[in-house]
């Protein structure tokens, strides 16, 4: 969803407007040297160009991954919004880490 910032160029004022649903560019980047090093962007999962939707990886250890870790890791989400020669980008961080089954009661 995208915002413009209205006639006082403010973030967050009552004269914002929504501008909704744009058209970007998914894209997945390295987070940081760390997650670079450990590749994670190769193992972690993938995203939808056109969707954003993200799809993990399989769980479990992986003996393709250094100390056989599980397909988890860290990175940037990239929206990328072109329009009349004009590039505007967002960038998130995006943590996908191991499933959690069991719920254990609370005492």
């Amino acid at each position: 969803i995208g915002y413009s910032n209205g006639a006082d160029g403010i973030k967050g004022t009552s004269d914002d407007i929504n501008l909704g649903v744009l058209p970007v560019i998914w894209n997945l980047e390295d987070l940081n040297e760390e997650t670079k090093n450990d590749h994670d962007l190769q193992y972690m999962g993938s995203i939808n160009r056109y969707t954003g939707k993200f799809t993990p990886s399989e769980a479990g250890p992986n003996p393709k991954r250094k100390s056989s870790t599980n397909n988890v890791g860290k990175a940037s989400v990239v929206a990328t919004y072109k329009t009349s020669g004009n590039e505007v980008e967002a960038k998130a961080e995006l943590v996908s880490t191991v499933p959690k089954y069991v719920n254990p009661p609370i005492d």
